[in-house]
């Protein structure tokens, strides 16, 4: 299966949910394998399983290395019943009003983890 990237500097695409939000930050990208029980929206904030080579919506209450910001899911995905090679961000600035995480987590929860992985998360005012 092709994973497709999204065009990041294509303002049309950055303009259409307004997830990426530095023009002069480094978006790095690449595929993780997504584990299976998951169905995430883009800008998804996930959690990088050492055990199993695999990603997941980031929890605080994780007991595992997902309970840390790994990378961001780039587009839809459906990984109900499979693990599915998914695209990410795995640096870039983001609005944190399009981020989801697991439990009730927030984007302060995972600040610090997400920086030290060059995940830069910025509020973006409604407008």
């Amino acid at each position: 299966m092709e994973v497709k990237m999204p065009n990041v500097f294509k303002d049309e695409y950055q303009n259409y949910d307004n997830l990426l939000t530095e023009a002069t930050v480094k978006y790095t990208t690449g595929t993780e394998t997504l584990q299976k029980g998951n169905k995430l929206k883009r800008g998804a904030v996930l959690g990088y399983i050492s055990g199993t080579d695999k990603v997941t919506l980031v929890n605080k209450g994780a007991t595992d290395t997902s309970k840390s910001v790994y990378c961001i899911l780039a587009t839809d995905i459906d990984a109900t019943d499979k693990d599915m090679v998914v695209p990410v961000y795995y640096s870039g600035g983001f609005n944190t009003r399009n981020l989801t995480f697991g439990g009730n987590d927030t984007y302060k929860d995972h600040k610090l983890s997400a920086r030290l992985v060059s995940i830069f998360f910025n509020s973006i005012p409604r407008g």
